[in-house]
């Protein structure tokens, strides 16, 4: 039986009168009196004595009593489950990305466009720099991190097998410049392909060595074959620019060129990188084990961002 239908008796036995009840329901006198009567078919008993007054029966009055505790408890628990709903139905904690490329505009982006389509979902971003991205998401610290490259493997092979990978949604990034002192062998070339990233020694805040710029240099090594070294300052990102040695390259994008430290550092300039496409492909990763329910709901967003 409906619930509604034990409302409507529930409200007439208070008045046992046909036309005032079915005014305080909203509802014609005659619809009122046909719902009670289906009542009396499904039930196989008669709810209401009819005569020049109206009572009810024995059973309509015991029928009435459960009915009204049943429509009170279903108005609760209505109640109460939507004042769960309306609560964050999950959370993700994000480890945020380095500041470098634009990498880190495509990645709030993203979570505001999740954001928006998940609201129930509660997002929160956060930077370890004392970890790398590994012990990260193995202590719990974040579910999912974001890299520059998919090819995890490339620079761990076992973490590789313990993470699902989320392709970011292609999009257009750069254009990409090595960052070069005047005197490197790179600065007189009108455009550097990608191959040649071998002749280059990369300067890395070693205050964001945990993310992914490290091992763009390692996975550089594996598309062009040939050694790509690094060297770490350790100290800010600005204090890492200003203290660049001639022999030092930085991949930086338009957006990077405005940061006002990079206007300090004399005698450099910028040499359009090409095949960057091959060496910047994020995506977000997270543990296998991590049984946190909120991961499907950001899983599906990508994948419908990416069908769009």
């Amino acid at each position: 039986m409906e619930i509604e239908l034990m409302r409507e008796f529930v409200v007439f036995a208070r008045y046992l009168n046909f036309s005032k009840a079915a005014g305080k329901l909203n509802l014609a006198q005659p619809t009122l009196s046909s719902h009670v009567q289906s009542m009396e078919r499904e039930l196989g008993f008669d709810l209401v004595q009819r005569g020049k007054r109206l009572r009810l029966t024995p059973a309509g009055k015991r029928f009435c009593a459960e009915a009204e505790r049943l429509v009170a408890s279903y108005d609760e628990t209505v109640a109460s489950c939507r004042g769960i709903a309306k609560e964050k139905a999950g959370s993700l904690v994000f480890e945020k990305p380095i500041h470098q490329g634009g990498i880190d505009r495509e990645f709030d982006m993203l979570l505001l466009m999740f954001q928006e389509k998940n609201p129930s979902v509660a997002v929160s971003k956060q930077a370890t720099p004392e970890h790398p991205v590994r012990e990260i998401l193995e202590m719990g610290l974040a579910d999912v991190a974001f890299l520059f490259n998919d090819a995890v493997e490339l620079f761990d092979d076992d973490f590789a097998g313990k993470v699902e990978r989320l392709p970011v949604p292609d999009r257009k990034r750069g254009p990409f410049y090595l960052w070069l002192h005047k005197s490197h062998p790179l600065a007189e070339k009108q455009v550097v392909p990608l191959e040649e990233l071998g002749k280059c020694r990369f300067l890395i805040p070693s205050s964001i060595r945990y993310q992914s710029l490290e091992n763009l240099a390692r996975i550089g090594s594996g598309i062009t074959g040939a050694p790509v070294s690094c060297s770490y300052w350790p100290a800010s990102y600005e204090e890492c620019i200003v203290n660049v040695r001639p022999d030092e390259a930085m991949i930086v994008n338009a957006d990077d060129m405005r940061e006002a430290a990079y206007s300090l550092v004399k005698d450099r300039i910028y040499v359009p990188l090409e095949g960057m496409e091959e060496l910047v492909k994020p995506c977000f990763v997270y543990l296998k084990s991590n049984d946190n329910p909120a991961l499907e709901d950001f899983a599906a967003f990508l994948a419908e961002e990416a069908e769009g």
